[in-house]
């Protein structure tokens, strides 16, 4: 039987988590690591198509409403194969001319295309010169970027936490079982199971993911209730609110407000 007190705090977070759901929370971003931050922003506009832009003092990519930023690595960057955040994926209708380039451009082809013919697409594996993983692919339904890949030891659980604390659909991609996937604006957020132990994202080149919430206030309390940890307290940044959370598998997350 639940006491008084435990029944109260699940009633807070349940509340919590309903009023954040019921919110609209976007996708806003990706960040990755490299040496000369514009350099690669200029690989990726080149290789992949996308705008070169400016995200506050971070040089970036727009790619229609996903944004893929950069920032100067320090010391030793580690490749994002392995971590939290394994990879990053692009559509293309040409594959193989897509890894060429990217051979071509100094990055590096670690799979040839694979035909995944009861899901109806094509994918292959690259890394770009900064040893972020790149998944090449042939998706009809969504061409230029396309998803953020994580791996977690238990991929429903780690899918469950963001459908609950930044709302979003729990499917599976392609009707890929092992696949637990969430569509968020134009793009998906996959996951599936890593058989080795799964390095957090700071420290690799894949360095964190983003959301934006309507309500920035009522996301931080309810990634307080469930526990999260919080790399940077929530604290005003120009004319927004942002804060860096952890979520599972001890990926970094940044919270950012819309602008007041």
């Amino acid at each position: 039987m639940l006491t008084r007190s435990v029944f109260a705090a699940v009633f807070v977070t349940l509340t919590l988590c309903a009023a954040v759901c019921a919110a609209p929370i976007d996708w806003d971003h990706v960040h990755l690591v490299a040496p000369d931050t514009k350099v690669a922003a200029e690989w990726y506009q080149k290789l992949f198509g996308g705008e070169v832009t400016k995200s506050g003092p971070f040089d970036a990519v727009l790619f229609g409403t996903n944004l893929v930023k950069f920032r100067k690595g320090e010391g030793e960057v580690k490749r994002s194969e392995g971590s939290a955040v394994d990879h990053i994926g692009f559509s293309f209708d040409d594959i193989q001319a897509k890894l060429d380039a990217v051979t071509a451009a100094g990055g590096k082809v670690l799979q040839l295309p694979r035909e995944v013919p009861s899901a109806g697409f094509t994918y292959s594996m690259a890394e770009d010169p900064w040893g972020t993983k790149i998944e090449i692919l042939k998706d009809k339904d969504l061409l230029g970027f396309h998803h953020v890949h994580l791996i977690s030891a238990d991929p429903a659980a780690t899918m469950k936490w963001y459908s609950e604390v930044y709302g979003g659909e729990i499917t599976t991609f392609k009707g890929l079982a092992p696949l637990p996937s969430i569509k968020y604006n134009n793009m998906w957020l996959i996951c599936n199971k890593s058989a080795n132990a799964v390095v957090p994202s700071p420290g690799t080149s894949i360095d964190h993911i983003g959301f934006t919430p309507v309500d920035f206030k009522a996301l931080i309390a309810a990634l307080e209730a469930k526990g999260a940890t919080f790399d940077t307290k929530p604290q005003k940044s120009g004319d927004h609110w942002m804060a860096f959370a952890r979520g599972p598998e001890g990926i970094k997350i940044e919270i950012v407000g819309r602008p007041e």
